[in-house]
């Protein structure tokens, strides 16, 4: 696997709204082509956490099989995988509730989602591809910074 590149859940029951995430993470860089998957639930996601190798989840909170407890989603999504998950909403109110919950970031629906916030988002997750990274601390620092600069 090219290590420029990151393997995206997309975790949204709205397709207008996968499609434009879909568009502005294919658009941050030329060089840099994310590999998207789609779920429009979380029991889709779910299988799809059990076949694939995830990087990133971005996930919206208010989901078909989440709207009564959308705190849930995330719970059912950080048992399954180690994944960073960035949080999409429409409630600004529940950004702290959400980060709690042990999220990397909360973007709000439709001012935050800029390609400026899932450009950091997506630093984060390339930090965290601890596979690909070596283990030492200066070097991973290094690659990290490299990747960075690429991108």
């Amino acid at each position: 696997m090219n290590p420029f590149t990151l393997s995206v859940l997309i975790i949204e029951d709205d397709k207008e709204q996968a499609a434009a995430l879909y568009g502005r993470l294919s658009s941050i860089n030329k060089r840099f082509e994310p590999v998207c998957l789609f779920a429009s639930t979380i029991d889709g996601a779910k299988e799809i956490i059990g076949s694939a190798k995830i990087d990133l989840i971005l996930l919206d909170l208010e989901l078909t099989d989440s709207r009564r407890q959308p705190i849930c989603g995330i719970c059912r999504i950080k048992s399954l995988t180690d994944a960073p998950i960035a949080v999409i909403t429409g409630y600004p109110e529940m950004k702290r509730q959400v980060i709690e919950e042990g999220a990397i970031d909360v973007m709000i629906k439709p001012n935050d989602v800029s390609q400026t916030a899932l450009m950091s988002i997506m630093y984060r997750a390339i930090e965290n591809k601890r596979i690909e990274l070596p283990d030492d601390k200066e070097e991973r620092h290094s690659y990290t910074k490299d990747v960075w600069d690429s991108i």
